[in-house]
C-alpha cells in the first residue's frame, strides 16, 4: 500500500506542470542548477512525533524530446533542531545531510514550470504513513487555512506563498479515489489583488473567487462541486 502511495501522489496545478515521477519515468532528471538550492523557512510537525518536515525548493530544467523546459522543483525533507535529514526507509533513523547532498540526485517531489505550485508526497518511513500537503503561491498571499472538523485553522506561511502540513494517513486530492483513500482536507489561501504584489493571475487558477475589491481566495484542492462552475466562469472571463 505505501509503495502505491508514494508512487501515485505527487500532484501539481499550475499550467504545464510535469511530475517528477513521471520525469524520472521517461528518464529525465530535473538536476539542481547551481545556486538555486533555497531551503524554505516552514517547518510542519510530524504527526507521529518525528522530525519536523520542510522543503527545498530549486531551478532546473527538463528535455522532453526536442523542448527543454524551465522548471522549479520541490523535494520534502525532515529537520531536527538545526540539522537538515532524511529519514531511512528502513530503520527510521534520522541521517543528516546538508542542502545540496539532499538535493543533488534530482529526485525531486515534484517540479513544474511555473507558481502556483500545490504538491503531496507521502515520505518513505517505516510505520505510519504521513501525507505531506504543501504549496507554493509567491507573493502576495495574505493567509492560509485549513478545513479541520468544520473550522477553518490558520496555517503559516513564508514571504513567497509557502505552507506546508503533515497530515497522518493517506489522502487524495480528489474525490472518488480509486484506492479509497480519503480526500485532503480543503486548504484556502487568500491573496491580494491590489498593490505591488498584486496576484490578478489567480483569477485564472484552479477553484479561486473574487471575495472584494483587492481580495480573493483560492482552494485546494479544487471542490468538486464547484468545479464545473468555475470552468464556465473562467471561460466567461477569456471571451470578453
Amino acid at each position: 500500500m505505501r509503495r502505491i502511495l508514494a508512487r501515485a501522489v505527487a500532484v501539481v496545478t499550475a499550467t504545464a506542470l510535469l511530475s517528477a515521477a513521471s520525469a524520472r519515468a521517461d528518464g529525465v532528471i530535473p538536476l539542481p542548477m547551481e545556486g538555486s538550492v533555497r531551503l524554505a523557512p516552514i517547518r510542519a510537525a510530524d504527526p507521529f512525533g518525528g522530525p519536523a518536515h520542510t522543503f527545498a525548493t530549486y531551478r532546473s530544467t527538463l528535455t522532453i524530446g526536442a523542448r527543454t523546459l524551465a522548471v522549479q522543483c520541490i523535494k520534502s525533507l525532515r529537520i531536527d533542531g538545526h540539522q537538515l535529514g532524511t529519514i531511512d526507509p528502513a530503520t527510521g533513523a534520522f541521517v543528516p545531510t546538508t542542502l545540496e547532498q539532499a538535493v543533488a540526485d534530482g529526485m525531486a517531489d515534484n517540479c513544474g514550470g511555473g507558481l502556483p505550485m500545490t504538491w503531496i508526497a507521502v515520505p518513505a518511513r517505516p510505520g505510519p504513513i504521513v501525507t505531506l500537503d504543501g504549496g507554493w503561491f509567491g507573493p502576495g498571499i495574505t493567509a492560509v487555512a485549513i478545513r479541520d472538523d468544520g473550522r477553518w485553522k490558520p496555517l503559516p506561511f513564508t514571504a513567497d506563498g509557502a505552507f506546508l502540513v503533515a497530515l497522518p494517513g493517506g489522502w487524495a486530492p480528489e474525490a472518488n479515489d480509486p484506492m479509497g483513500l480519503p480526500m485532503l482536507p480543503l486548504v484556502r489561501v487568500t491573496a491580494s489583488l491590489c498593490g505591488p504584489h498584486a496576484r490578478r493571475d489567480l483569477l485564472d487558477v484552479g477553484d479561486t473567487t473574487r471575495t472584494g475589491a483587492c481580495t480573493l481566495v483560492s482552494y485546494w484542492p479544487a471542490r468538486p462541486q464547484l468545479t464545473a462552475r468555475a470552468q464556465r466562469r473562467r471561460a466567461r472571463r477569456h471571451r470578453r
